[in-house]
């Protein structure tokens, strides 16, 4: 996907996108020291952004050392968690091959390649809170099979992304105790709730009662209110107004 139809840039003002694209690619790079001459606050938010929209940049989860040099200029020092351009091409091979694993059916709409993606990975990857340190970026999914929500959301948007369809990450707290991360997407220009991790076992007793599918479980392309009976959201301009109406669409 495009750098200009990834949502968090979208959201940032003609500056700040000037800026998203230097840090993309410096990034992309592994450079060591990175110049610039924005203020912190300014910088830190565009970080973030970058961060939200490319699951795919996994040798890096945002840690950096900040300094300032004769100039005036702030030094961005990037903390990748893997520097070896051999090693991340090693690795991406390997999501490649997983990633053909994944089949859509044929002609598929949005919602069911949505729908599929979500069931691969509930049926292919383990929910692991023993992974909390290393399951924060895809590899956990796709080389490591086991991770936990901030993993397999990044892994379901990555997926999403590859079919041309929007995807970004949400977060809030789960029954106002725990940071939880889930997913919104964009089906028919209109944007919903999708939270994989309720599709793993240790967090099916939420909905197998009501229901005997993750489908219609009340986890998967639904509104904010749907899911406000399990977590607050933290502000967000990803407003989710309404539940996909399966019905109409059939």
């Amino acid at each position: 996907m495009e750098i200009s139809q990834r949502y968090a840039y979208n959201q940032l003002d003609g500056g700040e996108k000037l800026l998203y694209e230097r840090l993309c690619g410096e990034l992309m790079r592994l450079s060591g020291e990175i110049e610039l001459t924005c203020g912190e606050e300014t910088l830190l938010r565009v970080l973030r952004a970058v961060i939200r929209d490319f699951p795919e940049m996994f040798w890096f989860e945002g840690k950096v050392a900040l300094s300032e040099n004769s100039f005036g200029q702030t030094v961005l020092c990037p903390q990748y968690i893997m520097d070896n351009m051999r090693q991340i091409n090693s690795c991406r091979e390997i999501i490649a091959a997983r990633m053909n694993e994944i089949v859509f059916p044929e002609n598929s709409s949005d919602y069911e390649k949505a729908l599929a993606a979500a069931l691969w990975l509930c049926e292919n990857v383990q929910y692991s809170p023993g992974t909390a340190l290393s399951g924060q970026n895809i590899l956990s999914v796709f080389i490591d099979k086991k991770s936990v929500c901030k993993g397999i959301a990044k892994a379901y948007q990555y997926i999403l992304g590859s079919q041309g369809i929007l995807c970004t990450l949400k977060e809030g707290s789960l029954d106002g105790k725990a940071l939880h991360i889930w997913n919104g997407l964009q089906i028919d220009k209109e944007f919903y709730n999708v939270d994989i991790t309720m599709g793993f076992t240790p967090f099916r007793d939420y909905w197998r009662e009501a229901s005997e599918s993750f489908e219609e479980s009340g986890f998967f392309c639904v509104s904010d209110e749907t899911l406000s009976f399990s977590r607050i959201l933290f502000e967000d301009s990803f407003i989710c107004p309404r539940d996909y109406d399966r019905k109409a669409a059939k």
